[in-house]
C-alpha cells in the first residue's frame, strides 16, 4: 500500500499532456525507485508504511519531499536521523523541526488524508499572530515567535487542556 505524491512544476503555457509525460511520470517513477530501494532491506521481515510528505522551509525557494516510514511516527529515532541528515545537507537550522510531518504542505482534500502523526480532518488555526491586530491593551506584553505553529484553543481535537 504505498502513497505517492509528486509536486511538478512548469511553465503556464507547457501542454497538459507534454506536462504528464515529462513532469508527472517520471516523477512519480523516481518517487517508485527510492521508495523501492527503502523497502527492499526490510521486505521480509516487516512491511514499511511510507508517505511523502511535502515541505517549503524557509530559505528554501521550491518545496522539497521527504518520504518518511510512517509505522512509529515522528518520534522513532530513524525518522529523527533523517530529518537531522536532511537539515544538515539542506543548511537548516538544527535547533527546530521543520521537516516534521505537521509542518508538511497541505493542499484542499490531501489535507484530509490519514497521517499516522496527526489526526484527520483536523482543523488546527496555524500561524494565528498574522491576521490578528494590536489589541491595544495598556500594559500588554508583545512577543517575538519566530516560525510557524499551531494553535490548540480549549476542546479543539477532543484535547482538554484542564
Amino acid at each position: 500500500d504505498l502513497k505517492l505524491d509528486i509536486l511538478c512544476y512548469s511553465s503556464m503555457d507547457l501542454p497538459v499532456a507534454v506536462a504528464v509525460s515529462e513532469l508527472v511520470i517520471p516523477g512519480l517513477a523516481d518517487q517508485l525507485s527510492i521508495m523501492k530501494k527503502a523497502i527492499v532491506s526490510e521486505l521480509l521481515t516487516q512491511q514499511p508504511q511510507l508517505c511523502p510528505y511535502h515541505f517549503v522551509p524557509p530559505g528554501l525557494l521550491i518545496p522539497l519531499t521527504a518520504i518518511y516510514d510512517t509505522r512509529y511516527g515522528e518520534i522513532e529515532e530513524k525518522q529523527s536521523e533523517l530529518r537531522r541528515n536532511l537539515h544538515f545537507r539542506l543548511g537548516l537550522p538544527l535547533d527546530r523541526p521543520l521537516l516534521r510531518t505537521s509542518n508538511a504542505l497541505t493542499f484542499g482534500a490531501m489535507e484530509m488524508r490519514d497521517r499516522s502523526s496527526s489526526k484527520s480532518g483536523s482543523s488546527l488555526l496555524r500561524d494565528v499572530h498574522k491576521e490578528i491586530p494590536s489589541s491595544g491593551v495598556s500594559g500588554g506584553i508583545m512577543s517575538l515567535i519566530d516560525g510557524s505553529y499551531e494553535y490548540y484553543h480549549y476542546l479543539h481535537d477532543g484535547i482538554d487542556d484542564n
